[in-house]
């Protein structure tokens, strides 16, 4: 008769050892999942916007104000799009919003960015645009709710190829010496401003401010819409796209930067 002996304590001491290893590892794992991770502190920023000619903040749609130089000017729409939105740090490090598209428009002046880390920072920038592939996309892509869709007025030119208006601006300007003509007379201007090559870099100058743990800061921040009319021949310069006037869109794109500043 055939007889088969099992080693019973070689394998109860196996039996032991594997126990004891699955022990081990289900108490290491415990205690990473019961470790606390503490959280990086953070705050929320916000770009609180203003529409302005000169040092007047434009209250109504076809008010008339003057600019530094005694110009009578009145809007009819004020309205652009920042993105690309930066904070930079004391040190001179950066972090980025880039999620943020804010289209802005008289009637809404603050806008939520998004959380920071808590610290000391020195300044923002930001884009007057919007990126390559952002400016080839369908409004009608988008929900309603997104700065990116339909627009009324339209924020863009009618095609992926032509993309989205960076700037759109109209009103009427007296262009007479006097500056006394009445409104009837006063020379109407329009801009649209767009394109890929025409996007503009801003970058604020260092202003500093505290983002604090679970606390939100306002960065004020004025829109000047008469320095973008600042060197051109209003009589003869005053409509323009990048697709039928590209040399005055141009110069009118130029005059971007110069419209920002912090509020005083």
């Amino acid at each position: 008769m055939l007889t088969i002996r099992v080693d019973l304590t070689m394998s109860y001491r196996y039996s032991i050892l594997f126990i004891a290893s699955l022990i081990v590892v289900v108490w290491l794992s415990a205690c990473q999942k019961n470790e606390s991770v503490t959280p990086t502190p953070v705050g929320t920023v916000y770009l609180h916007l203003h529409t302005n000619l000169d040092s007047s903040e434009v209250d109504d749609y076809g008010t008339i104000y003057q600019d530094g130089n005694g110009h009578r000017i009145y809007l009819t729409l004020a309205q652009l799009y920042v993105s690309g939105v930066k904070a930079i740090k004391a040190d001179g490090s950066t972090v980025s919003l880039d999620s943020a598209i804010i289209l802005k428009t008289k009637e809404f002046e603050q806008f939520r960015v998004q959380q920071l880390p808590a610290g000391e920072y020195s300044s923002v920038s930001f884009l007057v645009g919007l990126n390559a592939t952002t400016n080839q996309a369908n409004p009608a892509s988008y929900p309603a709710t997104s700065a990116l869709s339909a627009q009324q007025p339209s924020m863009w030119f009618g095609s992926t190829n032509q993309g989205y208006m960076f700037v759109n601006v109209q009103g009427g300007v007296d262009t007479t010496k006097a500056q006394n003509a009445p409104l009837a007379q006063f020379q109407p201007f329009c801009y649209q401003l767009g394109t890929a090559d025409e996007l503009k870099t801003i970058t604020m100058p260092t202003e500093k401010f505290t983002i604090s743990p679970g606390q939100g800061q306002e960065v004020h921040i004025t829109i000047d819409y008469a320095k973008l009319l600042q060197g051109l021949n209003l009589k003869t310069e005053n409509k323009a796209t990048p697709f039928s006037n590209l040399t005055v869109a141009n110069k009118v794109t130029n005059n971007i930067p110069a419209m920002f500043r912090y509020e005083e």
